[in-house]
């Protein structure tokens, strides 16, 4: 994060800090304050505003949505899916939070029930290419690769340049033995991860290119 960025978060914190001297219940200043604090990664504070928003509005189901993840962020993921589910009971077209849960369940190899999740999410936001990304990575992971193909595919469609789809794609095709057609996924991805700055997954296509040249 670069300082004109961290200073404007340090400033919108001092913001919320005054309105809140002014009006104690001030749910969504709570709220906001919160959201600030783990942008910039101080989520234990961050939890603790959500929390003082949540007890002065129950009924606030983007609080509990913020504290979930935030809990997620720090490894708490069973705590995190137990705020989405609130939020959800709260606001059931809510997709973020069916997607955050999903990632969380993921993480916690409930596989079946992070698709459950995905399932909901594009149904509700059939234009959002990161649950399909996603709901590509479980599939994957519990085999079935053709169904992971398409939602890879479908990804791609609605974000031309996901770096990490194709990615992502190539890895399943590499998988199947259709290597030509991974390592053309594996460049793409390359190009448009060095393009977007991205180093971490730049590196990792690098390594998936040399494993195929390897086995050719």
């Amino acid at each position: 994060m670069n300082k004109t960025k961290r200073d404007s978060y340090e400033e919108a914190i001092t913001h919320y800090t005054r309105a809140l001297e002014l009006n104690p219940n001030f749910a969504d200043a709570y709220n906001y304050r919160g959201v600030v604090k783990a942008s910039l990664g101080r989520y234990e504070e961050a939890i603790a505003d959500f929390d003082a928003a949540i007890h002065i509005n129950p009924q606030e189901a983007d609080a509990y949505y913020n504290r979930g993840n935030a809990k997620d962020s720090l490894g708490k993921h069973e705590a995190a899916i137990a705020d989405y589910d609130a939020a959800i009971r709260l606001n059931p077209q809510d997709a973020d939070a069916y997607h955050n849960r999903g990632v969380a369940k993921e993480k916690l190899d409930q596989h079946e029930a992070a698709i459950a999740d995905y399932d909901k999410t594009v149904e509700l936001r059939p234009d959002l290419a990161e649950a399909y990304n996603n709901r590509g990575n479980v599939k994957s992971e519990i085999g079935d690769h053709e169904s992971a193909l398409a939602d890879y595919d479908r990804a791609i469609d609605l974000e031309p340049d996901f770096a990490e789809a194709y990615s992502n794609l190539g890895t399943t095709k590499q998988e199947l033995g259709r290597n030509e057609e991974a390592l053309a996924d594996f460049r793409q991805a390359l190009e448009l991860a060095q393009q977007q700055g991205n180093e971490e997954l730049a590196r990792h296509v690098e390594a998936k290119i040399k494993d195929i040249a390897i086995a050719s």
